[in-house]
């Protein structure tokens, strides 16, 4: 389809790694010194999104993208309502976004990108950030860690590798180089992911009278010694 007849909706797509053949979370588990329950917390994310996602089919055409391209099965397995694209095998996270968006720019004129690892990520700011990207070439949904939650695009991504990735300048460098390439950049609200177990005191705060996957996440925290040992995080 070219891009003359492009797709009402705007193409959301979520970048997922299966944790059975990727190491997942890998800072937040050293700091639970297990990589086993960092994997546990991660299955409880994507569950979390399984949800999100349901509901926000009306307002996107999702795009599941795993991490590895052998996780295909998996993912149509998982989420099989939505279409499966899976992540280009680079080592290096501005390739695979900008390749990921440039594809799906092919059929949408809007396209978004997301992670899976804000599970109380509000789905108002997701639709915020689509309603934003009506009146910019760009929007970000920034995490307050400096990096970002969300991308969205008008434009076709300039060359993104030289970003310092995973580091509180991400959002601050993604930005100075759409600008730089003539974008008009817009902010969406601040929100955040998890990383470390520090996060987990407003997770868990944030969880308070959840339902769903959220309930059982709330549940699963409740059991772990590294916070059972804390009482100022329950």
């Amino acid at each position: 389809m070219s891009r003359g007849y492009a797709e009402s909706k705007p193409a959301l797509a979520v970048f997922v790694s299966n944790p059975q053949t990727r190491a997942v979370k890998t800072r937040l588990a050293q700091g639970l010194s297990s990589q086993e329950l960092a994997e546990a917390f991660y299955e409880h994310c994507l569950n979390i999104l399984t949800e999100d996602l349901n509901l926000l089919t009306q307002d996107f055409t999702i795009y599941i993208c795993p991490s590895k391209k052998e996780d295909q099965t998996w993912a149509r397995t998982r989420w099989p309502n939505f279409s499966v694209l899976p992540q280009c095998q680079s080592s290096n996270l501005g390739q695979r976004i900008r390749s990921t968006l440039n594809i799906l720019q092919q059929t949408y004129d809007q396209v978004f990108i997301i992670g899976s690892d804000a599970p109380t990520l509000p789905l108002a700011y997701i639709r915020e950030c689509s309603q934003l990207l009506h009146t910019s070439d760009a929007v970000f949904g920034p995490a307050e860690d400096g990096g970002y939650y969300l991308l969205g695009v008008r434009k076709l991504l300039p060359d993104i590798t030289s970003v310092r990735w995973s580091t509180e300048f991400a959002l601050e460098d993604t930005s100075a180089l759409l600008k730089s390439h003539h974008f008009s950049v817009t902010l969406g609200s601040i929100w955040y992911d998890v990383d470390c177990v520090e996060d987990f005191i407003k997770l868990n705060k944030d969880l308070e009278n959840s339902k769903g996957a959220r309930q059982q996440l709330k549940e699963w925290l409740s059991h772990l010694p590294v916070l059972l040992n804390n009482s100022s995080v329950l």
